[in-house]
C-alpha cells in the first residue's frame, strides 16, 4: 500500500466476499485482519485484494471463532 486511502479501497473489496463479516486493514503495519464466517474463501479474499490494485498473502488462515459483539 502506498497511501492510507489504500486500506479503503482494499476493506471495500474484501468485505463483499460471502462469507466476510468485517475487513480491518492497517497502513502502517501493511496488513489486513479479516474476520469470516469460516466458510468464506481464503482465495477469493486474496482475489478481492488483487482486484483492489494490490498483492496479499494470508498469514494465519486458522478461525478463531466469531467476531465479538
Amino acid at each position: 500500500m502506498d497511501c492510507a486511502a489504500c486500506t479503503s479501497a482494499i476493506k471495500k473489496s474484501v468485505e463483499k466476499v460471502p462469507g466476510v463479516y468485517s475487513a480491518s486493514v492497517d497502513f502502517d503495519a501493511q496488513r489486513a485482519l479479516v474476520a469470516t464466517d469460516g466458510k468464506a474463501d481464503s482465495q477469493a479474499v486474496l482475489k478481492a485484494v488483487a482486484v483492489a490494485g494490490y498483492r496479499a498473502e494470508i498469514l494465519d488462515g486458522g478461525g478463531h471463532g466469531k467476531p465479538r459483539s
